[in-house]
């Protein structure tokens, strides 16, 4: 993207919005605001089955956006005249815009009419213009020493006490830098505060996040047979919120080829 997305609030989140406001040039925007999913509430104008997707024709009165449901073991039925509320990510097929299904619920029309309201509300925040202080740029272009040598040491420690990073007198740095710097850290979800009372910090990597995600996609598998990317961002545990996706992607492949989850199509995962 030509922007700073990692400052935008709405670009990796499913943004409530009208079919007609989704817009796409270089990236998909909503307003002034880079975006990477969407929620779209309409009704069922069109199925059409293949051998291994589905994909239906969603209206909600502004437009129509075909949305693409990939099958596995189930093969969910879209009847025309359905109200549909649909969560996905947004792509491009044969220049026209696709919503790759990850989550979908069927609805009233009194969802619709709230779906409604709740976008036309939005999209006055949507269509702010985009402001970054000029700190923010120069954090995002210009990587701090300091932080990448207390990023480096944690890598070595794994899970630290904040006064043992204070007995290394060797960088020339005030406990108040490091303390900052530690609270970077934990506001990235590099790690997580494991232990407030011995103010005890942990990396966050596979040993725990993957933890709390085979137990949220094997909840889940039980419940509905499947989760999507987004579902398991939405239920992991506090300590873990801040983490990029990135890392979270980085995980799940890690959690995938170790066989301990299943991927089952794009960003949707089971297990066993």
């Amino acid at each position: 993207m030509n922007f700073y997305s990692g400052v935008s609030t709405v670009c990796y989140v499913p943004v409530i919005t009208f079919i007609c406001n989704i817009k796409y040039t270089d990236s998909f925007y909503i307003g002034t605001q880079p975006i990477t999913r969407a929620q779209v509430t309409g009704m069922i104008t069109a199925v059409s089955k293949a051998s291994n997707r589905t994909s239906i024709g969603v209206d909600d009165g502004t437009g129509v956006i075909t949305c693409v449901y990939w099958l596995n073991n189930d093969d969910p039925i879209f009847k025309l005249g359905d109200v549909i509320q649909i969560i996905g990510k947004l792509t491009v097929f044969r220049e026209q815009i696709q919503l790759t299904i990850e989550n979908y619920q069927f609805v009233g029309f009194n969802d619709e009419i709230l779906h409604w309201l709740r976008a036309a509300d939005l999209m006055e925040i949507y269509s702010k213009p985009v402001v970054i202080k000029e700190q923010i740029k120069a954090a995002l272009t210009e990587p701090d020493d300091d932080l990448r040598i207390i990023r480096d040491w944690i890598k070595l420690q794994h899970s630290f006490e904040f006064h043992q990073l204070l007995q290394d007198n060797s960088w020339g740095m005030s406990v108040a830098t490091k303390r900052k710097h530690v609270k970077t850290l934990q506001e990235e979800g590099f790690i997580y505060l494991s232990n407030e009372e011995r103010d005890e910090f942990t990396m966050v990597d596979a040993s725990n996040l993957g933890r709390d995600i085979i137990e949220i996609v094997q909840r889940e598998t039980m419940k509905s047979g499947s989760i999507g990317f987004d579902l398991i961002r939405y239920y992991l545990k506090p300590e873990f919120k801040n983490v990029g996706f990135k890392q979270m992607n980085k995980i799940l492949d890690e959690l995938v080829r170790s066989d301990q989850i299943t991927q089952i199509s794009q960003n949707k995962y089971k297990a066993f």
